[in-house]
């Protein structure tokens, strides 16, 4: 189902075309939004229209609100019904938050509404078909996490979980195959949680020819650490990063080699313990055979056959960029304060 077709289901729900669309647009991405963001959505001044809006969804039972700081209202968009008639009955966003993993929904909503003309991909789906049938790159290469349940064994493997905004320019834009990824730092004195966004992505990084980091906030404060993050991992913002999977296969053949040849003099005990994990991860006939390439042919090999497209691409470039949005999010109080540890920082993985 693409918005058009969602857009027309909402409206069969009671709302007209723009209060469809902008409902649309805040249940995919956000499942929370204030009365301003409709005025945004439509280019007025904050009035009549959203207070209107604001009492359909309510009379409907499509919204729960929220008294927040300054009598602003807060509303969650978190009827079943409503996300079934857009395709999306199982949408997380349905799901109650903490008040910082809200701030960082309506940060991601602030961003969206900012750059109407984008082709942004909210779903899970929309996502996953991007990087799969338009642009090639195998699910292997995309952040992911696998969740198991206890009770009935099962599990299930979810991409794009950080929920983080992706887009791309206009077709008439001058770069057009740039993706722009989005970070969105809601306020945490930490940037433990950039490392990890960071670090699940490198494999996507790696297969773009063009792709664009920015680093959302509503405080420069954290700008200059999260640059000097990205450029201790990627270099200067030109360069190709190096395919983390390439990079740990050929650190395990050096220990291996070397286990293999008795020389332990480099092999410590978190080694020996790496190198057992993974013999069992990286057991599989291919790496037998590659091993075999490695020791004959070096590193080089097992970069030309694991990651060909850093090779393909040598004009690749991964830019950084930080954006800070105007809004203060203060309605919040103190509520959303972060702790040192950045212990909010991932409700959306939950």
């Amino acid at each position: 189902m693409d918005n058009n077709q969602r857009i027309l289901c909402i409206q069969s729900l009671g709302y007209n075309e723009s209060e469809a669309s902008f409902l649309c647009t805040a249940g995919l991405h956000s499942g929370f939004f204030l009365r301003r963001h409709y005025a945004a959505f439509t280019g007025k001044v904050p009035g009549y229209a959203g207070v209107a809006l604001a009492e359909k969804a309510l009379k409907y039972g499509h919204v729960k609100v929220t008294a927040m700081r300054h009598d602003r209202m807060l509303y969650h968009l978190c009827s079943k019904p409503f996300y079934t008639a857009m395709g999306e009955a199982d949408n997380r966003n349905r799901r109650e938050r903490e008040p910082l993993a809200i701030k960082r929904r309506l940060m991601m909503l602030d961003f969206v509404l900012s750059n109407p003309a984008s082709r942004f991909f909210p779903t899970e789906a929309e996502k996953v078909s991007f990087f799969g049938e338009e642009l090639g790159i195998g699910n292997e290469h995309l952040p992911r996490k696998l969740y198991r349940s206890a009770g009935k064994g099962t599990s299930t493997m979810r991409y794009f979980v950080d929920k983080s905004p992706i887009y791309v320019e206009p077709s008439g834009n001058k770069n057009p195959s740039t993706v722009h990824f989005c970070y969105v730092d809601e306020g945490l004195h930490s940037t433990s949680g950039f490392e990890q966004h960071l670090r699940e992505y490198r494999s996507l990084f790696a297969r773009l020819a063009r792709a664009e980091l920015l680093y959302l906030a509503c405080s420069p404060d954290r700008f200059l650490a999260a640059e000097r993050m990205f450029t201790s991992q990627f270099g200067a913002s030109n360069c190709k990063p190096v395919d983390p999977l390439a990079t740990r296969v050929i650190e395990y053949f050096k220990v291996r080699d070397a286990y293999e040849r008795r020389d332990m003099s480099g092999i410590n005990q978190a080694k020996l313990i790496q190198l057992r994990a993974d013999r069992a991860e990286f057991s599989d006939s291919k790496y037998e055979q590659l091993f075999s390439q490695w020791k004959r042919d070096g590193a080089a090999t097992v970069i030309a056959i694991l990651s060909p497209e850093s090779i393909a691409k040598p004009a690749q470039t991964v830019q950084f960029r930080t954006h800070l949005l105007p809004q203060t999010y203060d309605l919040f109080g103190t509520v959303a304060r972060s702790n040192s540890k950045g212990e909010k920082s991932h409700d959306d993985r939950k």
